[in-house]
């Protein structure tokens, strides 16, 4: 996960062709799941990885706690160098 707040996420992953903005995803955060949307995708440098902009689907405020008391938030500087080199 490279970002994540209590909107949404940004995650680096293998590529799933089947994927587009708008396809609902079941994110596994350990002891619970959490509904997303994919707003975006950026193909990655490596021909199997993309970014993906996912927007959380009525979360669960416990998960949403759980998911930011254990997330390595990347600076937004960073981050947006992600974006950059991915496109």
């Amino acid at each position: 996960m490279l970002n994540v707040s209590t909107t949404g996420a940004a995650l680096v992953g293998r590529t799933v062709p089947a994927f587009e903005p708008g396809t609902t995803v079941i994110i596994d955060c350990g002891n619970s799941l959490l509904r997303a949307a994919i707003a975006r995708i950026v193909p990655g440098k490596e021909a199997d990885t993309s970014y993906y902009g996912l927007q959380f689907v009525d979360p669960s405020p416990d998960v949403l706690e759980d998911l930011l008391s254990h997330a390595n938030v990347a600076p937004r500087e960073l981050l947006e160098q992600y974006w950059s080199n991915a496109s």
